[in-house]
């Protein structure tokens, strides 16, 4: 597996024991339980609960799992999740034309 999605995992696993149980029963045992296995033991990042997500310069692939977890387990509100999937959407429109990657998906 990529170094830089098991930094992720590890990203991750530490942003959820900061949120709590609270947030964590409401994601499925076997997922979590991927994360943890698959988290890079030899990565130490700094996640600081004091400090906003924006400011921590998280992994791109730690903000996109949250974003997943976010929509997927935490959301119950319908029309919050579908403000959030059309945020999501544009940014990753955003991402795209950012990596110039916009052309190459109209050709596919």
């Amino acid at each position: 597996m990529e170094l830089s999605l098991r930094n992720a995992y590890t990203e991750v696993n530490q942003i959820l024991d900061i949120l709590g149980e609270k947030f964590k029963t409401k994601i499925p045992k076997k997922l979590l339980d991927f994360f943890e296995k698959n988290q890079n033991l030899d990565y130490h990042p700094n996640i600081n609960p004091n400090i906003p997500i924006e400011e921590m310069n998280l992994l791109r692939d730690t903000l996109i799992i949250i974003s997943i977890l976010n929509l997927k387990y935490w959301e119950k509100d319908e029309e919050q999740r579908e403000k959030l999937k059309e945020v999501y959407r544009n940014n990753q429109i955003d991402y795209q034309k950012k990596m110039g990657l916009s052309k190459i998906n109209k050709i596919f």
